[in-house]
């Protein structure tokens, strides 16, 4: 002000004339340049005391700075509305990076990177992306889908983790059932959870379902498989190497055992228990196993294990059997082959061919030929015949087609037979010699 005041005073003495308005020009132009160069100047100072630099780097000394705010918040402040939106579009950018190829747009909702990269708050999720396909997403309750934007395919509030392939509900999931139950579940692409895989914390035990219905069970002390079970390869049971279909050991000691069991409840209907093997269609074959013979009312009568041959779809019955009858402390068993109902110990409805036979026997018959034994006459014998049709002590025809015979005990008596009849023969020879003597004497006179 003090060299605009100067001024004006030495312009107030001019005349009028041509020659002092062109020096009154010249001052005005050189009043106007000191006046810039002052504000210049006085700008030059104060913003040396806010922004410095170092070589070619500027940096702020102190206060806050602001974009599209005159009251910044932040030592930098950005302050605009609008988002970048699910489209990308960075004009709309709070920040705005780029390198020529890739760019990063960030605003209070959303942070977008060239389709690689989306952290949004607006619609409540965390994804992320490659290649324009979201890949991964963890909503607000804190349930994360890998490889599906849906992150509970079941619908529900179980699901916590969800890998998928992008394109359908189909996936696996990591759930939780209730406060002690977890597990994987399998989902079609309709979503359903068709398999799962889990952990029973209430009853401490492992589960394989399908379908809804647990089909293998796994606890501390059994494994439960319902109702198949298929397998490609052998089995071993305590078996690491398995040899065949299904090997079955028990190591370097102990039984090696198999059980097999129907009808746990004991209620006699006539469940059968049964090693089944049969060739093609099954019009071929045999089972081997339990056959629960009852009453029909109830109660149990027989237990028979069977052998049964199967050939042209027909089922031998009868072909091996073997019975047992009888209470606790008196059960018997029979063995029956060609007959469904054994009496005897073995008990052969056919013809039976063997090399040899050994029956033991006591109370062989040698006591005919002791002198205390008491022969009978032929007399006695002959009476006999005459009155029963059959030896002394020989069994008739009819008793022997309807019970059959001891064969130990016919052998026996046989022998016993024959000995007596020995004996007589002996009788006969020691009379007929005597007789003879009393002819030969008789022709001497």
């Amino acid at each position: 002000m003090l060299i605009i005041n100067q001024v004006n005073q030495r312009e107030v003495g001019l005349t009028n004339n041509l020659k002092s308005k062109k020096i009154m020009l010249k001052k005005s132009i050189q009043l106007f340049f000191a006046i810039s160069l002052s504000v210049l100047l006085i700008q030059s100072v104060n913003a040396q005391s806010v922004w410095d630099s170092t070589g070619t780097t500027i940096y702020y000394n102190d206060g806050k700075v602001g974009i599209g705010s005159t009251s910044p918040t932040g030592h930098f402040s950005v302050v605009k509305t609008g988002t970048i939106g699910a489209n990308g579009n960075f004009t709309n950018a709070y920040i705005y990076l780029a390198d020529g190829t890739r760019q990063l747009g960030l605003d209070p909702n959303q942070v977008y990177a060239s389709n690689e990269l989306i952290l949004s708050a607006v619609s409540g999720y965390i994804g992320m992306q490659t290649n324009g396909t979201e890949r991964l997403r963890i909503n607000n309750t804190g349930r994360v889908g890998i490889g599906n934007d849906a992150v509970d395919i079941s619908g529900t509030a179980l699901d916590q983790l969800v890998v998928g392939n992008g394109s359908s509900s189909q996936g696996m999931v990591l759930y939780h059932g209730n406060t002690s139950d977890a597990g994987y579940a399998f989902a079609n692409t309709s979503g359903a959870l068709t398999g799962r895989i889990l952990y029973r914390g209430s009853s401490d035990r492992i589960g394989i379902q399908h379908g809804g219905v647990e089909k293998i069970t796994i606890a501390s002390n059994l494994v439960n498989i319902i109702p198949n079970a298929v397998f490609d390869g052998n089995v071993g049971i305590g078996a690491s190497t398995p040899e065949e279909l299904l090997h079955v050991s028990s190591g370097t000691s102990g039984d090696a055992v198999l059980r097999l069991e129907a009808d746990t409840d004991n209620s006699f209907e006539g469940d059968n228990t049964r090693i089944e093997m049969f060739q093609d269609d099954g019009s071929i074959g045999v089972y081997i196993g339990f056959d629960q013979d009852w009453n029909g009312g109830g109660t149990q009568s027989d237990n028979l294990f069977r052998i049964v041959p199967r050939r042209a779809n027909t089922n031998i019955e009868d072909a091996f059997i073997i019975k047992t009858e009888g209470s606790t402390g008196d059960v018997q068993s029979y063995i029956g082959i060609g007959t469904t109902d054994p009496t005897n110990a073995l008990e052969v409805n056919g013809t039976i061919r063997s090399k040899e036979v050994r029956v033991e026997a006591t109370g062989w018959p040698d006591y005919v030929f002791h002198p205390e034994y008491e022969l009978r006459s032929l007399e006695e014998i002959e009476a006999h015949i005459k009155a029963k049709g059959h030896l002394p002590e020989v069994p008739s025809a009819k008793e022997v087609e309807e019970e059959g015979q001891h064969l130990g005990e016919m052998q026996q008596l046989l022998l016993k037979k024959i000995e007596e009849l020995t004996l007589h023969v002996i009788e006969l020879k020691k009379e007929n010699e005597a007789q003879q003597k009393e002819i030969e004497k008789l022709k001497g006179n």
